[in-house]
């Protein structure tokens, strides 16, 4: 309930990611198991983008992955900050803005590595994004393989030093 109303709330998704619908459904349930409506679109990336910027539906369940250099401020730029290219429901955040801007100009590890605490704390106070997963990578390889490598943003890197000797 919300203002005594019953809360029912629009969920879009879209199907080129495989685990994205049975996720949206999950949701769901999970919502109706503590009385919230869930209603779920599944459709294409671009149509459920634009119904969250139309404000046509409440909450957009997509997908990312890290950027391949695997810099926490890339994705985190352009999904929440106030001019971010993927931002689509609106949220902006004076003091996000200006604390990734500060990330993106500071080299020293440590010192980046405060100001995005203070990013994820604002995201989870904001509830800006709500993670709900995470994609695990599975490897196989045989013996004999080298020069293969597994890279945090969840990519395997085959280069030419890639080797398979019997």
């Amino acid at each position: 309930m919300l203002n005594g109303e019953p809360l029912e709330i629009d969920i879009v998704t879209y199907s080129s990611r495989a685990a994205l619908p049975p996720t949206a459904e999950l949701t769901q349930a999970f919502l109706a198991a503590i009385g919230v409506k869930a209603n779920v679109r599944v459709g294409e990336w671009g149509a459920s983008n634009d119904l969250i910027k139309a404000n046509e539906a409440d909450m957009f369940l997509p997908t990312w992955v890290m950027t391949p250099q695997g810099d926490p401020g890339g994705v985190l730029e352009t999904l929440l900050k106030t001019d971010g290219g993927s931002n689509s429901g609106g949220y902006s955040n004076a003091e996000l803005d200006a604390l990734l801007d500060q990330g993106r100009a500071t080299f020293n590890q440590d010192a980046r590595g405060v100001i995005y605490v203070q990013v994820q704390e604002i995201i989870a106070a904001d509830a800006a994004m709500i993670p709900v997963y995470h994609v695990n990578q599975v490897n196989i390889a045989k013996p004999g393989l080298e020069g293969y490598r597994v890279h945090p943003t969840e990519t395997y890197w085959v280069t030419l030093e890639t080797t398979l000797t019997e």
